[in-house]
């Protein structure tokens, strides 16, 4: 390569945005403490689903640990709080490997990539 400069890539991605709830519940550990508890009771296929009343359980588990966001916020990061949660419980009852499956949909490197190859 004449001149040094490399490759220049057409789209630089960035990590998922981080918000105070996001924070907050991955530095308490309270992702990893509910999945925990729920892998325990429940038996975890490859086909696990966070339902609505699942994400309900994990939000009255958050609030008695101190994590009691607005509504709004709770609302605006649902599709987050799910994936992520999808994500402790099938690292725990299923395969770390699984886990990183649902971990790279919602990574915006790969999201541009599927975008760009037509997925």
């Amino acid at each position: 390569m004449h001149g040094g400069g490399g490759i220049e890539p057409d789209f630089v991605p960035g990590g998922e945005a981080q918000t105070r709830l996001r924070i907050a519940l991955d530095a308490s550990g309270v992702m990893t403490a509910f999945a925990t508890e729920y892998t325990r009771k429940n038996k975890i296929t490859e086909m696990f689903e966070v339902t609505p009343e699942i994400l309900d359980q994990f939000e009255v588990y958050a609030s008695e640990r101190g994590i009691q966001p607005s509504f709004g916020e709770w609302s605006q990061e649902r599709t987050w709080v799910t994936s992520r949660l999808k994500q402790e419980i099938v690292n725990q009852g299923v395969s770390i490997e699984k886990g990183d499956e649902i971990e790279a949909q919602r990574d915006p490197a790969v999201q541009m990539a599927v975008r760009r190859l037509g997925g």
